[in-house]
């Protein structure tokens, strides 16, 4: 399995580090995530594309103990890129991925060529029960917020799986991921992101529902919205064929990097 030592902390990620001639597409999942969430999406675009999708730091098969602030993973996952030598790279962030993701638009816009935002929002503020929920009893939490977080239609075989996966991150990573997300403001900030930018938006998501991806499309300079019918919050799961069609046509016909 590849891995990286960035700050100390062996970090893994899925991908071919050494695949060049490509341009690279780097995925960052939400809280409490891994890179697990996408490998429907490195299946279908790494014959084109040079794919990347990092566990961030206590998630996954990644040390570390999570992060404070959305900030310190933009931090991380700039030292991992770097790393890597990865130049003008196509970003694709799930919910606090894709606030990690603007906020590296942000700061570091010469690194990212294109980025698309899945179930996002400028602002990702979490309900006070939720915090509540998660610290009395783990387990019982992760199987309410799953089901909140995909479409009522989803099939249940699935969503046992996604608990099953989301059921292995740990507890204390979780909370702090949820607190980073609930302290996470970029409004003021939007106009200044000049990022070309794919805004993709569950129609039942339920966590990011398609207000806030109406909000990023009206204050995001260079952004289109796409709405994924009968999808929630998980949609690059729950409408696999959908979402990799709309994020393939983002990106564009492949080219050499």
């Amino acid at each position: 399995m590849p891995f990286l030592e960035i700050e100390g902390k062996r970090i893994y990620f899925k991908g071919e580090a050494s695949r060049s001639g490509m341009w690279p597409v780097i995925l960052i999942h939400g809280a409490g995530g891994s890179s697990n969430i996408w490998l429907r999406q490195i299946q279908a675009l790494e014959e084109n594309f040079r794919v990347l999708a990092i566990d961030l730091p206590g998630h996954g098969y990644s040390q570390g103990n999570g992060e404070e602030t959305i900030e310190d993973y933009v931090r991380f996952v700039s030292s991992w890129l770097e790393a890597l030598d990865l130049r003008e790279v196509f970003l694709v962030g799930h919910s606090m991925g894709g606030a990690i993701a603007m906020t590296l638009a942000l700061f570091f816009p010469e690194k990212i060529r294109k980025m698309a935002l899945a179930g996002s929002g400028a602002r990702l503020r979490v309900p006070p029960e939720v915090f509540a929920a998660l610290d009395k009893d783990f387990k019982e939490a992760i199987r309410v917020i799953c089901r909140y977080a995909y479409s009522p239609h989803f099939p249940t075989y699935f969503l046992s799986l996604g608990e099953a996966e989301m059921g292995k991150g740990r507890p204390d990573v979780f909370l702090k991921d949820l607190a980073a997300c609930d302290a996470f403001d970029i409004c003021p900030q939007l106009s200044q992101i000049q990022v070309q930018s794919l805004i993709l938006c569950g129609r039942e998501d339920r966590f990011t529902p398609p207000e806030l991806s109406l909000f990023l499309r009206d204050n995001l300079p260079n952004s289109q919205l796409e709405v994924i019918e009968g999808a929630g919050h998980m949609a690059m799961i729950e409408s696999t064929s959908n979402f990799n069609g709309i994020l393939a046509r983002f990106l564009g016909e492949p080219i050499s990097a």
